[in-house]
């Protein structure tokens, strides 16, 4: 019951694989286009009753 934010430098390319369950996870950086689809930052797991914000 409460959220988690991840600070992570401009550049990255951040991959969140995460199941919210009566959350978010979302990434509120600008939107920039990348070479691969590869990420940098894989996020990997679940909320529950909270969030996970990605932030620069």
């Amino acid at each position: 019951m409460g959220g988690c934010e991840i600070v992570v430098p401009p550049g990255w390319n951040v991959r969140l694989d995460i199941l919210p369950i009566f959350g978010e996870a979302e990434d509120e950086r600008k939107r920039r286009d990348r070479d691969h689809d590869e990420g940098d930052l894989v996020v990997t797991g679940f909320a529950a009753f909270g969030a996970v914000s990605i932030s620069d």
